[in-house]
């Protein structure tokens, strides 16, 4: 007899997606890194990173309790480099926590650690 196993719905919103454009984004083999610096120091990492079909659209999806500001870095293992776009949380519009399902998980940086194994 197959068990069941129940999903449990994670937070995402939109809203914790940064999305840039202006360029070219190009697509490579190798799974593409967003990451969010301040000075030389990294401090978030996406929890994984799109190209649009077209190239012109890099989206990285992060843990909702992203950094205050930085700047966003992408490219790939073998190489990374800066994106023009600065990074402000303050501009995010955060979902009422009250209104959701106490079964929704916050997808927070402590839980993505604990799900990776670190």
């Amino acid at each position: 007899m197959a068990q069941s196993s129940r999903l449990c719905p994670n937070l995402w919103t939109r809203k914790s997606t940064i999305s840039v454009t202006g360029g070219v984004f190009p697509q490579r083999a190798l799974v593409p890194i967003m990451r969010i610096i301040q000075g030389k120091k990294v401090v978030a990492y996406s929890w994984f990173t799109e190209i649009s079909n077209d190239g012109r659209t890099l989206l990285g999806h992060f843990a909702t309790d992203v950094p205050a500001q930085g700047t966003v870095e992408f490219g790939y293992p073998d190489q990374l480099g800066r994106a023009s776009a600065k990074f402000q949380a303050k501009s995010i519009k955060r979902l009422d926590r009250k209104q959701l399902g106490r079964d929704v998980v916050d997808v927070t940086t402590e839980y993505l650690k604990r799900k990776r194994g670190y």
